[in-house]
């Protein structure tokens, strides 16, 4: 069931090394439940995330970025 789209803002607590940015992009792209990632190379730590609430809670984002090695935090909905 599709409760539709939510998006929350992730601060990932370092700066992206080479190539980070982009492979976190990729590996969330693919996660379930997650529909879009946007970062902007300016606000270096920070990453919007677009989900499907009926299928993936902020939570849940949070916990695919922690897996992908990343300390990070929800900052905002």
């Amino acid at each position: 069931m599709s409760w539709g789209i939510s998006d929350v803002v992730v601060h990932v607590a370092r700066p992206f090394g080479s190539g980070e940015r982009e492979r976190l992009e990729q590996a969330l792209s693919a996660a379930p439940g997650i529909r879009s990632v946007r970062s902007n190379p300016r606000a270096r730590q920070l990453v919007l995330v677009g989900f499907d609430s009926g299928r993936i809670s902020a939570l849940g984002v949070l916990r695919c970025f922690r897996a992908l090695g990343f300390e990070a935090s929800l900052i905002g909905m």
